[in-house]
Order: C-alpha cells, then sequence, then structure tokens
C-alpha cells in the first residue's frame, strides 16, 4: 500500500486572484490519509473523493453556520472547490501508479 498523503490547498480562500505555492502559510491545506485504501477499485477510489471532499470542506469551513445566515458564502464554495480540483492530478497519478502495482 502506498503511504502517501493528499494536500488540498484551498487555493480560492481570500478570492486570490494571484498563484499561491502549495506549502504557504496562509494557504490552508489538509492531509489525506490513503495508506488503507486500495485505489485500483472503484471502492478505493470513491472513499478516498469523500476523504477529499470531507477535508476540503473542513479547511474552507463548508457546511459551518454564519451568524444571520445558512447560505453558504461564494468564498468557502470557491475554496472548496478550489480544494477539490487541486487533487485531481495527485489522485489521478496515485491510481495509475496502485493499478501498477507501485
Amino acid at each position: 500500500m502506498l503511504k502517501t498523503a493528499i494536500t488540498a490547498a484551498a487555493l480560492g480562500m481570500a478570492a486570490i486572484s494571484t498563484p499561491v505555492l502549495a506549502g504557504s502559510s496562509d494557504v490552508p491545506t489538509a492531509s489525506v490519509k490513503i495508506a488503507d485504501l486500495n485505489l485500483g477499485t472503484a471502492e478505493g477510489q470513491k472513499r478516498l473523493d469523500h476523504r477529499i471532499r470531507s477535508a476540503a470542506k473542513s479547511i474552507c469551513h463548508v457546511g459551518k453556520v454564519q451568524s444571520g445566515s445558512r447560505i453558504e458564502s461564494p468564498d468557502r464554495k470557491r475554496c472548496y472547490d478550489n480544494a477539490v480540483k487541486s487533487t485531481r492530478n495527485q489522485v489521478a497519478t496515485l491510481i495509475e501508479a496502485q493499478q501498477r502495482g507501485g
């Protein structure tokens, strides 16, 4: 099994208009553990997607009630979308590696 973690960077958190490098102190990140997942199966991939989305919700504060409104802020939604999108290449690489036996 791979002992790797996927890092989701929430690049949309403050409506950042310039590229920010992952690992920058002002970009929230989260690690998602995958060592226990078989990414060569649909079930393993589904569980990974769930973990990524949960981590993105956490770092972007999605679903947390703001005083006065239950409507999600556009910044939080953008943060969540960007965090999930930022993992796509990492996920594809990991799935391919597991399917090759690496």
